[in-house]
């Protein structure tokens, strides 16, 4: 129930396992644990989080997430647990040749309601822009096998490595043509309703990673979750904007995991500043902590690459502790001394937390010295 899992509304899931909130108990192979669970312990898993966001957010939820939830529960009991287990993994598309379930005895049945119902689509035309990632749900010898029956002029050689292999049927042939014949050679599928299930997942859990597998690590005691009183649950976005907001911030957080070590860090600050003129301004103030935090680590991440007058740019966005720190000792840096005097008197008079007054008053010393010595020099 509820009262033994609360929704975190958390950028980091670190929190969660924290020992503020958390007891971690012992590291036990889910494996053999899982054999202690109910059969469809999924679903149970996944209507606990639909109870609650039908209970807290149904006014916020849009007509196509309203569909969804309509449509699923028209659903039979093992088409439901079949989607639940497909939307739970990382993967947009499957094999359903290879998918096998203890708790479900006839698959073939569920796939063919999830599809008559719209939950699935086998792959067509409108894939091709995904083919990679369908190749690669194939092994290197059923890729062969594949080849073989494409029947190319000059097949490829038998040792050759797999990702050689995918690189060598897409030069070879047209993305259209691939997801004719691997159709016909074994069924694909692609999960619908990503974007409606990651948004529900969301209004529970509080960022976009989590899943059903944190009710299994509570349910198996490899953690015990504090207590909460669900009637004293409260709601954390009043309006649909401020949802939509939070999950934009969410998704700019892992686009700059995935590319900041890709592009040149020039790129990264022009990147994220075009971003953020077409946000912030408009944004609820619900939404500030989490663009702040995020501003925050860009500034972090631009001034460790030594980018410092793009980093001060970053760090005037916000003024959560330590950005204004970071600006004094960046201004102090590239020589403006009266620009970081100025903002050092402000800080003095009006700290955020004791390190920042305690910062303030040592480093106003220093920049006093360091002036008085540039105009000895000067008078020199």
């Amino acid at each position: 129930m509820l009262k033994n899992i609360a929704p975190c509304f958390i950028e980091d899931l670190s929190y969660c396992f924290s020992s503020t909130n958390t007891t971690i108990i012992l590291n036990v192979d889910p494996i053999q644990s899982s054999q202690n669970l109910p059969p469809k312990y999924y679903r149970d898993y996944f209507h606990e989080v639909l109870t609650f966001v039908e209970k807290m957010y149904l006014p916020i939820l849009n007509t196509d997430e309203l569909q969804f939830l309509e449509k699923y529960y028209r659903l039979s009991e093992d088409a439901q647990c079949l989607f639940i287990r497909l939307t739970n993994r990382t993967k947009s598309f499957f094999k359903t040749n290879s998918l096998s379930y203890a708790e479900l005895y006839d698959i073939q049945s569920c796939l063919e309601e999830l599809h008559d119902q719209g939950f699935i689509e086998f792959i067509n035309p409108t894939h091709a822009h995904a083919i990679e990632e369908i190749a690669n749900l194939f092994t290197k010898p059923e890729l062969l096998k594949l080849t073989e029956i494409l029947e190319p002029e000059v097949a490829p050689f038998k040792n050759i490595r797999k990702p050689d292999l995918i690189r060598w049927l897409l030069y070879d042939y047209e993305a259209l043509h691939l997801i004719k014949h691997i159709h016909l050679f074994e069924p694909i599928v692609e999960v619908c309703f990503e974007k409606e299930v990651s948004l529900i997942k969301y209004l529970f859990f509080g960022n976009r990673y989590a899943d059903m597998t944190e009710f299994v690590i509570r349910d198996l005691g490899h953690v015990k979750f504090q207590t909460f009183d669900e009637t004293k649950f409260t709601i954390r976005f009043n309006s649909r904007k401020e949802v939509d907001e939070h999950l934009t911030i969410s998704l700019m957080r892992e686009v700059f995991s995935a590319i900041k070590n890709e592009y040149p860090p020039e790129e990264i600050f022009d990147w994220y500043m075009n971003w953020q003129i077409g946000f912030a301004p408009l944004m609820a103030q619900n939404s500030r902590l989490t663009f702040d935090e995020l501003t925050l680590k860009v500034a972090l991440w631009l001034e460790k690459k030594k980018l410092y007058t793009q980093a001060l740019q970053v760090y005037e966005l916000t003024d959560l502790v330590p950005s204004r720190e970071r600006r004094v000792r960046l201004l102090y840096q590239l020589g403006a001394m009266e620009e970081a005097l100025a903002l050092c008197l402000d800080i003095c008079n009006a700290p955020l937390n004791a390190d920042e007054k305690y910062f303030s008053i040592d480093f106003k010393e220093k920049i006093q010295i360091g002036r008085a010595s540039c105009r000895e020099r000067v008078l020199q």
